[in-house]
């Protein structure tokens, strides 16, 4: 389980264009799809509760994300994208974890 009181607080300067952000996400996602299959590995390569666990925190800890000096709507559409991001990741990874098992 991951230790919720051991938060780690950065700053870093926003993207200033689309495709400075699209970078920004298509590199977190590579990071994350990494992390998975390591977890993954250690889990004997299958699907099961622990990437629930996983998604879970994934999208709790992304909902706890505090922002400054953006517009509380700027937050909302950021937060929902990060969100769908999250889900559609672990979801594709499951889906490859159970196709391989096939």
């Amino acid at each position: 389980m991951v230790d919720d009181n051991k938060k780690i607080a950065f700053s870093m300067p926003a993207p200033k264009s689309l495709q400075e952000a699209g970078f920004v996400i298509m590199a977190l996602s590579g990071g994350i799809d990494h992390l998975l299959n390591a977890l993954a590995e250690a889990n004997g390569n299958v699907n099961g509760p622990w990437l629930d666990e996983i998604k879970q925190v994934l999208i709790r800890d992304a909902k706890g994300t505090v922002s400054e000096s953006i517009s509380i709507e700027t937050e909302v559409v950021g937060m929902k994208i990060g969100i769908d991001l999250l889900d559609n990741l672990v979801e594709r990874f499951r889906r490859r974890l159970i196709s391989e098992k096939k």
